[in-house]
């Protein structure tokens, strides 16, 4: 330091008024301040020396390590679907292999909802191949299919695989509403249990009613019951038991569940002589929200039948043919008992 020689570190630097050790530590207090903690190592010579560098006047150094960290990370997740119905599949195996010669693999096995993740990985490219599909189907492409992570700039990438079915029975359970069967139901959770088979599951419905995460692939040849354990919310439960058959004779299964609201709302539409009306069209307002617009059907009516806790008003817009279409809007109000008593607001 200084390019002096000195003989005692606790010697004042010429011209500055400190000591050898107070720059040093002065120093080190920068550095820290600088780049935070870090570790710092002494090193001394420890040879013979040389009768032109004696072992006593060769000087020990000092090094700082700096160890940084990173806190990012990044996940990835293979999800592996049935190629026609895009619902997700169990059981099904992959190799995953980070490219760059860093040697890290792993093999994945999808679980119920038909998926499987790496989590806490670092930035890169991994490569992604099916060694094993689910029971039931085939492997369409093994791959290998290459993923960067991270993607467009998202730290948890997904990329679905899908597989095609072998000729194994099939089929689809769906839960709609009992006035309007055209009308899918979520939330309702349905019970699939083998009569002569050993086959324990339950399943929910989602968007548009149909049962999601039953794999058919998974049922054996045998016969089964359905039966409907929790109803979706507004409605009653469905008590009846469903049974069906699974076999090479029975390709496709078809069950529907049909739940009647717990409380429904039934606007009819007559003439003067109380003959019904078909064609009249009416936007349905709930506390001033716009909540649907139904037409009367041949019997003059129609239902509504998410009804919750507020006030309804029917607001005519079109009349049938030939008519006058009403002026005044038809106010319901519902209360809490209403909803708890059930039936039908007419």
């Amino acid at each position: 330091m200084k390019h002096e020689n000195i003989t005692d570190i606790d010697e004042e630097i010429t011209g500055d008024g400190i000591t050898y050790r107070e720059f040093a530590h002065d120093m080190f207090v920068r550095g820290v301040e600088t780049w935070g903690e870090c570790k710092v190592y002494l090193y001394t010579f420890s040879g013979k020396g040389s009768s032109a560098h004696s072992a006593s006047n060769v000087q020990s150094i000092v090094i700082g390590s700096l160890e940084t960290t990173t806190t990012e990370s990044y996940s990835l997740t293979v999800k592996k679907v049935d190629a026609k119905t895009n619902i997700g599949l169990s059981g099904a195996e992959f190799y995953v292999e980070m490219q760059g010669g860093s040697g890290l693999h792993w093999t994945l096995t999808t679980g119920r909802d038909g998926t499987a993740s790496l989590n806490d990985i670092g930035a890169g490219v991994y490569a992604i191949t099916e060694t094993k599909a689910p029971n039931g189907y085939k492997i369409d492409d093994p791959g290998p299919e290459y993923v960067t992570v991270p993607n467009n700039g998202e730290s948890s990438v997904t990329k679905v695989f899908s597989d095609s079915s072998e000729d194994h029975p099939r089929g689809d359970i769906r839960k709609v509403d009992k006035d309007d069967p055209s009308k899918g139901l979520a939330g309702a959770t349905i019970a699939i249990e083998g009569i002569n088979v050993d086959y324990k599951g339950e399943f929910q419905t989602g968007e548009n009613g149909y049962l999601q995460g039953l794999n058919w692939a998974d049922l054996p040849y045998g016969t089964y019951k359905a039966t409907e354990i929790a109803a979706p919310p507004g409605y009653s439960l469905d008590e009846e038991v469903k049974t069906f058959r699974v076999d090479p004779d029975t390709p496709e299964v078809q069950l529907v569940f049909k739940n009647d609201a717990k409380i429904k709302i039934l606007l009819t539409k007559l003439d003067e002589s109380d003959n019904p009306l078909p064609g009249a069209v009416f936007n349905v307002f709930r506390d001033n929200q716009l909540v649907a617009t139904e037409s009367t059907d041949m019997f003059g009516s129609f239902t509504i039948t998410d009804v919750e806790r507020g006030t309804y008003s029917f607001v005519e817009v079109q009349a049938p043919e030939g008519y006058d279409r009403i002026d005044q809007p038809i106010v319901v109000h519902v209360d809490q008992a209403d909803i708890e008593g059930g039936g039908t607001v007419a």
